[in-house]
């Protein structure tokens, strides 16, 4: 059976318009999922591998898929050290 292809950027948004609590979450679970998806991109970049990224960072290579997957959500603390160890530091603006 073939995959069905949906849009599903469209059915979020048309799910957060007609729920304003799913809405709020999906809003504030994008920054988090913006966020670690620059971090692996950036990761990428460098050309390191997960394993060189995890020694550098001082955490485990486990730890980095598992951000990079989004199975869990990380600490704060520890997605600073992986930044800082790339040689990036989070910035905090308004938004427009």
């Amino acid at each position: 059976m073939p995959f069905k292809q949906i849009d599903i950027k469209e059915k979020i948004l048309k799910k957060a318009a007609k729920d304003t609590e799913f809405k709020k979450a999906w809003e504030n679970s994008r920054n988090e999922y913006i966020l670690l998806h620059d971090v692996t991109q950036i990761r990428k970049e460098m050309n390191l591998t997960q394993k060189e990224l995890a020694i550098i960072s001082n955490s485990t290579q486990q730890e980095i898929s598992r951000l990079e997957k989004r199975e869990h959500s990380p600490a704060l603390k520890t997605i600073c050290k992986i930044v800082n160890s790339m040689g990036y530091e989070l910035v905090l603006r308004k938004k427009v």
